[in-house]
């Protein structure tokens, strides 16, 4: 069985793998972005509620992250949108005590985006 680091390092690869892969119909992010703008400058304390709150602003389970056909928004395709979660999500120091803890929602919320990719390709 995987390591919780592992398997969000897992996630985090099956994420860039299949933003790779996103249709030219997913829009093409600019630098004012949600995606940039969070992840530059939201910083909460520990690495768990930084994450919490970029993840909790973009991609919650609620009418306000997603479109008229259940999409979220905040996929973005580019260095400035997806580009710039994945650097972030590399950067992440996924074996400190308060993402270990977290592991269970960092999960969730990580297969959720994943969910999204899936359907988007």
């Amino acid at each position: 069985m995987p390591t919780k680091v592992t398997d969000v390092a897992k996630c985090v690869a099956s994420i860039e793998a299949l933003t790779a892969a996103l249709p030219s119909t997913v829009p093409e992010a600019t630098q004012g972005c949600n995606i940039h703008r969070l992840v530059t400058s939201v910083c909460e304390g520990d690495p768990y509620q930084t994450f919490n709150r970029i993840f909790d602003i973009l991609f919650k389970e609620d009418a306000q992250c997603r479109d008229k056909d259940g999409r979220l928004v905040n996929i973005q395709r580019g260095r400035y949108g997806m580009g710039k979660l994945i650097s972030y999500l590399k950067n992440v120091p996924w074996a400190e005590k308060s993402m270990v803890e977290a592991y269970d929602l960092v999960k969730l919320r990580l297969d959720r985006v994943i969910k999204e990719l899936e359907t988007l390709r």
